[in-house]
């Protein structure tokens, strides 16, 4: 989408300050994933970003899910990135479960596939 065709409520979304969180409701293909990409990316770029790219991460349900986004947001987001942008819900929990693990010198835990 571009800026022309934000409606009302998702220009209001686009415009809060950094730190801010907003709500966009729609039915499906009605633009709540692109005020999500371009927030993300008004956020992390320009001359003075308002944040690092290490202090944005996006959540979604499915793993599915998080790879469309994160391809979304590799094309919208002109900075290089640690890491990715998006995650599912599961690896982000994972990944803090294992962090506590490593911070606490322990043996990380390993995921299972489905087979094992």
């Amino acid at each position: 989408m571009d800026v022309a065709s934000w409606d009302p409520e998702q220009q209001a979304v686009l415009d809060l300050p950094p730190g801010h969180s907003g709500t966009v409701l729609g039915a499906p293909g009605s633009g709540k994933t692109s005020v999500l990409v371009e927030r993300v990316a008004r956020l992390l770029s320009g001359d003075a970003p308002a944040l690092a790219a290490d202090e944005v991460v996006v959540l979604t349900p499915t793993r599915a899910s998080a790879t469309r986004l994160r391809d979304r947001l590799g094309r919208a987001v002109p900075v290089a990135t640690p890491g990715p942008l998006a995650r599912s819900v599961g690896s982000f929990a994972f990944q803090v479960v294992r962090a506590d693990h490593l911070a606490r010198g322990e043996e990380p835990p390993e995921l299972l596939t489905g087979a094992e």
